[in-house]
């Protein structure tokens, strides 16, 4: 509101800074008729008054679900249980397996030849076509190398009997 007899503002310095960090409008007011300027100044304060805006929600960032526990190790075949030896077009799988005297070996052919499992004096499975198998259970320790008669230069593995 404007004091009676006042004319327009003469002079306006907006962001005057004074103590405090407050900063100011400084306004002359000058009076009608071109009489000089009123000696009271009026100074408006410009800072923003604070602001208390309640507390945001506090949201907890996504955190993805953890992750399920691996499966356990595959639990060592009971005595007497067969390990398995996957015959595959030109080769075996595992190449080299560990059993345990009185461990049975099982032998499948899955390949599309016909193979063998072959140790000389020791087993010999005879023509497996595909689909068959053939068992064998070690009585003694010791390294069995073996191999696929009709490709015996490229197919050929072991089993390693430890008591």
């Amino acid at each position: 509101m404007r004091p009676t007899g006042t004319s327009d503002v003469l002079l306006d310095l907006p962001g005057l800074a004074l103590a405090g960090g407050h900063a100011y409008s400084l306004v002359a007011l000058g009076l009608a008729g071109g009489a000089p300027p009123l000696a009271a100044l009026l100074l408006t304060d410009l800072t923003p008054a604070p602001t208390t805006q309640p507390a945001a929600a506090a949201t907890a960032p996504a955190v993805p679900p953890p992750a399920a526990p691996p499966p356990p190790p595959a639990a060592p075949p009971a005595a007497g249980a067969a390990q398995a030896v996957r015959i595959f077009d030109f080769g075996y799988q595992p190449a080299t397996l560990q059993v345990k005297v009185g461990e049975t070996v099982r032998w499948t052919n899955t390949g599309g030849e016909t193979h063998t499992a072959t140790a000389d004096n020791a087993f010999d499975s005879g023509p497996l076509s595909t689909g068959r198998d053939f068992s064998f259970t070690f009585t003694r320790a010791g390294t069995f190398n073996y191999y696929c008669r009709p490709h015996r230069s490229i197919m050929r593995a072991q089993i390693v009997v430890v008591p």
